[in-house]
């Protein structure tokens, strides 16, 4: 299979002013042969995104791309963060011909999408600290109402989950607090308990922390190891 392949070079890599082979990409279960992985690159700090307008693992040329971030499972290693398509699937899309990065914002082209009409073309955004993006990337199915569905039937919805930063198909990845969403605000609760100290100790138990915190805006997906980062506040 000719599926492609990106190559990762950094100055002072082997030496002053060398530009040595840091790493080399490639794409995870590639859908056949022309893939055109490495045909679009787009580098933003620790972000590299490279698009596979050719990857057929869910349609005919559908596309796909793949986002690496640096330090991802060791330093200066560039690993695979989330694996994009388009939805609803579609031959002859070619997404991902075209791709860049601004901050935490994904673009990808798509110039023979057909929703507008046959070929028309589009261009497909992605937050990396949103929502959606967090969705796609942790491979829940779609078409869910996936604010409220509770993937791995734990009894804590799947928006509740991406405040907390925890895995939605995995029920023991969980060792968090009570937690409680409230629809009509878009506040979520977490619901801590009292520390126990021992009698004599630096602080009596008392309310140390507050019991319920709230959050209205959901954190960062991409943490240093990859997770999104707990946070909590006004």
């Amino acid at each position: 299979f000719t599926s492609g392949a990106a190559f990762v070079y950094e100055r002072n890599q082997g030496g002053t002013n060398n530009w040595g082979l840091v790493k080399k990409l490639m794409p995870t279960a590639p859908g056949g042969s022309s893939d055109g992985f490495g045909l679009s690159v787009a580098l933003h700090n620790d972000l590299i995104l490279v698009g596979a307008q050719g990857d057929d693992a869910v349609a005919d040329n559908n596309g796909a791309a793949w986002l690496y971030q640096r330090n991802r499972g060791g330093a200066n290693q560039w690993n695979i963060a989330a694996r994009l398509s388009a939805e609803p699937v579609e031959n002859g899309r070619l997404f991902g011909l075209a791709v860049a990065i601004a901050n935490d914002s994904l673009i990808l082209g798509a110039p023979q999408d057909d929703e507008a009409g046959p070929d028309t073309g589009a261009a497909f955004v992605r937050r990396a600290g949103s929502y959606e993006f967090w969705v796609e990337s942790t491979g829940l199915p779609a078409g869910q109402d996936l604010t409220g569905s509770d993937s791995d039937q734990d009894g804590v919805p799947n928006l509740v989950e991406f405040m907390l930063g925890t895995n939605p198909r995995l029920a023991a990845s969980r060792t968090q607090p009570n937690t409680a969403f409230d629809r009509s605000t878009r506040r979520l609760y977490l619901g801590f308990a009292k520390p126990s100290y021992p009698q004599g100790g630096w602080m009596a138990a008392a309310s140390v922390f507050p019991t319920a915190r709230s959050s209205k805006t959901p954190p960062p997906f991409l943490g240093p190891n990859g997770a999104a980062p707990r946070r909590t506040g006004p």
